[in-house]
């Protein structure tokens, strides 16, 4: 249903389009049949047009219910008939008069009407007032003035715009000065009245394009607001995002800041650690030392107890054959003058060298004691054990000799790594401290 009504909309708006082009073409040829006028109208004429304005008027009241127009043409109808059944006596050239403005009265009203109706369809009333559309510049009046230059304001004071109006004038006057005159006035009237259709179509270009204009910079204004609504959506996110990376960052700080203190304490202990082994390392040198020269005065010792322990086989082998007492002994009685026995002979036969030099038993007491007091007591095995007891002094010395290098080796490997250990956490302080020293900057940039 509702297709159906839009297609009789449009069939009645098509009819009526018709219409005014049909009117518009009879307006016009009456009008320009005014302007070239000057022949006389006969009664006959005047009757055709006058039935042709009745039945236009009774048309025009069908789509117009009683509007002022449509009134004053019934008047004119009943004035033409009223002049039709006068006489032709000397009111003719009265009547030839009135009804030539009645004609052009008609017209006028009718070109009025017609300009009305045109001026509601929009291409329609562009060309009607010869205004044109370009790319360039847009809306084009008449004059070729730009639409940026029209003015809002009515001028009627400048009559050379309407030169077709003094034309008008001077062909009425040959006629009759006063219907000219009249007429004249009507004309200018409805120029006036045209000027304003177009004046007022005018400001209705200018008032739609700028509404066009509004419109489109409020949609510009409405996006840009979108914009700057989602660069603040995204600026508030970035900004949480900053908040979230400057706390994170802040904790990453914390605990760099606390494994700096770690490892600088660990440092301390790894530098006392490392004195402390300077100190154990220093002190094992100088037991190695001492033990050194012990080992070394046990060593001269025993090169000098070798020999002794020659003379001691010697001395028993000549005892085994007893020869040798008698004959050592009397060396000696002979040397001295004085009588040794046998006790006194193996004790300065234990150190070699010539009897008259007397041996200072203080001075070696450690090594000669014992062996002494063996032989005074003729204790031949204990001299052995003796002998047996420095060997194996000697070889335990050597054993802790070799366990105190080896101890001596790994302080020093252990004070080796320490130290490479000190260097390396050194370097990673250094480290920290400058990356510390970057995200204090960063935390300060932010």
């Amino acid at each position: 249903m509702k297709f159906r009504d839009q297609i009789r909309e449009e069939e009645h708006l098509n009819r009526e389009e018709e219409e005014l082009r049909r009117s518009s073409s009879s307006s016009s040829a009456d009008y320009d049949q005014l302007m070239a006028g000057g022949e006389d109208v006969d009664v006959s004429s005047l009757n055709s047009q006058s039935s042709q304005t009745q039945s236009i008027s009774e048309h025009e009241m069908e789509h117009n219910n009683n509007s002022p127009l449509d009134i004053f043409q019934g008047h004119l109808g009943e004035v033409t008939s009223c002049t039709c059944e006068s006489s032709r006596g000397d009111d003719k050239k009265e009547l030839e008069v009135l009804w030539r403005r009645v004609k052009a009265s008609a017209s006028v009203l009718t070109y009025l009407k017609s300009k009305a109706r045109i001026m509601t369809v929009p291409h329609l009333a562009l060309t009607s007032c010869g205004i044109t559309y370009t790319d360039g510049t847009g809306f084009v009046d008449r004059n070729g003035t730009p639409m940026s230059d029209w003015s809002t304001n009515l001028d009627f004071s400048n009559s050379d715009d309407r030169p077709d109006v003094e034309t008008w004038i001077g062909i009425d006057n040959q006629h009759d000065e006063q219907d000219g005159v009249y007429i004249s006035e009507v004309l200018n009237s409805v120029q006036m009245i045209t000027d304003v259709m177009e004046a007022l179509l005018k400001r209705v270009l200018m008032a739609e394009t700028e509404t066009a204009n509004e419109k489109e910079k409020v949609k510009l204004s409405q996006e840009e607001i979108i914009r700057k609504e989602i660069q603040i959506e995204s600026m508030s996110e970035k900004l949480a995002e900053m908040d979230r990376f400057a706390v994170d960052t802040s904790s990453i700080l914390n605990e760099m800041r606390q494994w700096v203190d770690d490892l600088i304490e660990e440092t301390s202990l790894q530098r006392q650690r490392a004195t402390e082994n300077e100190e154990e390392l220093i002190r094992v040198k100088r037991e190695f030392e001492t033990l050194k020269d012990f080992v070394s005065g046990l060593t001269s010792v025993r090169e000098t107890l070798v020999p002794s322990e020659i003379h001691f086989q010697n001395i028993e082998k000549l005892f085994e054959q007893g020869r040798l007492p008698n004959a050592y002994t009397a060396q000696c009685n002979s040397r001295h003058g004085s009588t040794i026995g046998s006790d006194a002979v193996l004790s300065l036969w234990h150190f070699p060298g010539s009897c008259e030099k007397h041996i200072n038993l203080r001075d070696r007491e450690e090594q000669s004691q014992p062996l002494i007091f063996g032989y005074g007591g003729r204790d031949h095995g204990g001299l052995t054990q003796f002998m047996g007891g420095l060997v194996m002094k000697k070889a335990q010395l050597e054993t802790e000799k070799k366990q105190k290098e080896s101890e001596i080796q790994k302080l020093m490997d252990e004070n080796l790594r320490l130290s490479a250990l000190v260097d390396r956490k050194e370097a990673q302080l250094v480290a920290m401290s400058e990356q510390c020293k970057v995200f204090a900057l960063s935390a300060s940039k932010i």
